[in-house]
Parts: structure tokens; C-alpha cells; sequence
């Protein structure tokens, strides 16, 4: 005589369920996260290529006695005025060089990093400036500097 034994293989529908659901809520948890920490590194970057930016004005300026203006509109071939180490047209922020608010470019130079739309956006920050005088700042305004300038 045989014993017939029933043997179950493969899920309900009910264990399945239960998996997409955890999937679900570990996915809510941990992909917003996850994007802050790129937008805080892009942030960095941004950092990095604006004081970057800042010691070839400082250096320009010892050697001309004023500061220039970059556009950020291309690739500049005296100061490089994007982020990152890849071409212009790749760059997650753009740079440009321009008069502080209320002088003379023999004075005071403000460098302004914007999001490059068409390859990155961060929706907090707008954009991240520096001065000479070692001004820090970002906006959109009522935003605190230390997102974009952390201590």
C-alpha cells in the first residue's frame, strides 16, 4: 500500500502579498534617504568646484589686480566652470563668475553654482554662492546655509 502524501509547492497569493508589502515599506524608507544623500554629495561637489573656481580667481587676481567674469552659459577656456571631472555638457552644476552685489569686479568677485537642468535638479537648493570676502550663501531665501555650506 502507498501513502499518498500531498506536498505544497510554491507561494499563496496571501505570502506573496505579505513580502510586496515589506518591500514596499523598506522601498518608502529608504529611497528618499538614499536621494538626499546623492543631492548632499552633488552639494559637495558643487563645493569643491566653486572653490576650485575661487583659487583661479585668487590667482588671476595676483597676477592682473581685478578678477574675471565667467559665463556659465558654456564651457570657459580661461577658468573650468562646471562640476565634477567630465566634459561641460555632463555636469551636475554650473559655474559663473560675476561682480558682488553693489562693486567693482577689482574688488570683490561672486561665484554662483546653479543646477545644470537638462543632467541634474535639486529641489532644495537653487543655487550656492560665494564671494571673495568668503560670503557664503544659497537660495532659495529663508533657506539655512549650512544645507548648502555645512560647518
Amino acid at each position: 500500500m502507498r501513502c499518498r502524501t500531498n506536498y505544497r509547492s510554491g507561494f499563496t497569493l496571501i505570502e506573496v502579498m505579505i513580502v510586496v508589502a515589506i518591500v514596499a515599506i523598506l522601498a518608502a524608507v529608504a529611497v528618499p534617504s538614499y536621494l538626499e544623500n546623492v543631492r548632499r554629495a552633488a552639494r559637495a561637489d558643487a563645493r569643491a568646484a566653486i572653490m576650485t573656481m575661487m583659487q583661479q580667481q585668487e590667482r588671476f587676481f595676483s597676477q592682473n589686480n581685478t578678477y574675471q567674469s565667467v559665463s556659465n552659459s558654456t564651457a570657459n577656456a580661461t577658468f573650468k566652470n562646471w562640476s565634477g571631472d567630465g566634459t561641460h555638457a555632463a555636469a551636475k552644476w554650473i559655474l559663473s563668475a560675476a561682480t558682488c552685489a553693489g562693486d567693482v569686479l577689482t574688488d570683490c568677485v561672486a561665484i554662483t553654482a546653479i543646477p545644470h537642468i537638462s543632467v541634474w535638479t535639486d529641489v532644495t537648493v537653487s543655487s550656492m554662492n560665494f564671494t571673495s570676502r568668503g560670503q557664503a550663501t544659497c537660495t532659495p531665501s529663508g533657506l539655512s546655509v549650512s544645507t548648502c555650506w555645512p560647518r
